[in-house]
């Protein structure tokens, strides 16, 4: 599978950049989703893991993003 057959393409950039993005529409591959880190009060730091609390601040902007869908089960 690649990113251009997939049914939804997440992408997360560290700050206003929009590495992850630009890279993504330069393959063809618009996101479905498309959060900036630093757009949600977080800090970019290269080589640092993101914390218990940045993991969630990012998962409930993806969860008012992400379109609603029904899985098969």
């Amino acid at each position: 599978m690649s990113a251009k057959s997939a049914d939804l393409v997440i992408a997360l950039d560290g700050c206003q950049v929009e590495c992850a993005r630009k890279v993504l529409e330069h393959a063809g591959v618009k996101p479905g989703v498309h959060i900036v880190a630093t757009e949600l009060g977080l800090t970019k730091k290269v080589d640092e893991r993101w914390t218990e609390e940045q993991v969630q601040v990012i998962d409930q902007a993806l969860s008012i993003r992400m379109p609603r869908r029904s899985f098969p089960e």
